[in-house]
C-alpha cells in the first residue's frame, strides 16, 4: 500500500534519490467529485443502460465503508459490475452495489 512505499522510498537511499517522494492520493471525501470519479469508471463498463449507483446517499455510504480509499472503491465498483454481468443485468443495480457493501471490510480513515 501507499505507506509501504512511502516507507520504502524514504529508507532507502537509492530509491529516494531516483523517486523522491512518492505522490499520496487523497482519500475520497467530497460526494460531487466521488460522483465524476465512479461515472468515469461505469463508462468504461460494458453496460447500455446507466447505473442508478452515483446519488448522495449511495456515494456517501461507499465513502464510509471505504475509507474514502481509491483501491477499495475501484475494487467494490468491478465486484458490483461483476454481480451484475453474471446476472445478466443491463446495468448496475443499487441492490448489487449493497451486495458489495456488505463484503468489504470497514477502512479506517488515514
Amino acid at each position: 500500500g501507499s505507506n509501504e512505499v512511502r516507507n520504502l522510498t524514504q529508507n532507502d537511499q537509492h530509491l529516494h534519490q531516483r523517486f523522491g517522494a512518492p505522490y499520496l492520493l487523497r482519500r475520497w471525501s467530497n460526494v460531487e467529485l466521488l460522483r465524476d470519479f465512479i461515472c468515469a469508471l461505469l463508462r468504461q463498463l460494458p453496460f447500455p443502460e446507466p447505473s442508478p449507483i452515483t446519488d448522495d446517499n449511495t456515494l456517501m455510504e461507499c465513502i464510509r465503508v471505504t475509507g474514502g480509499n481509491t483501491d477499495t472503491i475501484v475494487k467494490l465498483i468491478r465486484g458490483a459490475a461483476r454481480r451484475a454481468m453474471r446476472a445478466g443485468c443491463n446495468c448496475i443495480s443499487t441492490e448489487h452495489l449493497a451486495a458489495e457493501l456488505t463484503r468489504v471490510s470497514p477502512v479506517k480513515a488515514a
